[in-house]
């Protein structure tokens, strides 16, 4: 049986540790052939779909994510016009299974929900423009029992939060909304949609913050009676 290909379309201004967490769920389902981030072009408060896309560059390329995820650029703002206007641009004779990404934790689980009929739908009978998805396209359901990621205090990581974290210098909560990555990583994503590097913080902030970084760094220096008393 064919694989199923997840369609995960969205703003992602910026990606997310949530959203690759879900991702990564899919791509890590026997069913799933591959998950395909769908990225709009609009800009949101100065973080650009390029930025979005070095950053997953980046992740990908220090081999934190499946090799299953891709990311690809979509001319539609709306997340759901994107993934049924990826169908309506697939060649007619085309075949495959393909599902709609939502946590059934989410409140876009609905969108996963209306995704079959409305496929089966334009298959059919077609759209108002008289376009149709190939009828070799088949539309199934394929939701991931999963808590969405979450801050400290409970709230869900959001790319909003992330925007409002750049926008205060807040590394703290910047750091928090990618847990499932290393702090390395998340410097460098940090240095990408800010153009700030760690040297521009206080030496005071990142002792407190990155205490095993900074003992690293001086054993590394010392000799081995020195390491000793350290």
């Amino acid at each position: 049986m064919n694989k199923i290909t997840v369609l995960f379309p969205g703003g992602f201004k910026p990606l997310t540790g949530a959203h690759l967490a879900l991702a990564q769920r899919y791509a890590e389902s026997p069913q799933v052939g591959e998950v395909l981030l769908l990225v709009g072009p609009t800009m949101r408060d100065g973080i650009t779909r390029e930025k979005t896309i070095e950053i997953f560059d980046l992740i990908q390329g220090n081999g934190e994510l499946s090799d299953k995820i891709e990311i690809r650029p979509t001319q539609y703002n709306s997340p759901i016009v994107a993934a049924y206007e990826y169908l309506f641009d697939l060649p007619s004779d085309a075949t495959g299974r393909y599902a709609m990404a939502a946590s059934t934790k989410g409140d876009d689980y609905v969108r996963a929900k209306d995704f079959i009929p409305n496929v089966d739908k334009y298959a059919t009978i077609g759209d108002k423009k008289g376009r149709k998805i190939p009828i070799g396209i088949d539309a199934v359901e394929l939701s991931i029992d999963v808590d969405p990621e979450t801050y400290a205090n409970g709230t869900p990581i959001s790319a909003t939060a992330v925007r409002q974290a750049i926008g205060n210098r807040d590394y703290e909560t910047f750091r928090a909304s990618y847990p499932q990555f290393e702090e390395a990583v998340v410097k460098n994503i940090w240095q990408i949609l800010t153009g700030v590097s760690e040297a521009l913080f206080t030496k005071d902030w990142w002792i407190k913050n990155l205490q095993e970084d900074v003992t690293d760094v001086i054993e590394a220096i010392m000799n081995t009676s020195e390491k000793n008393r350290h």
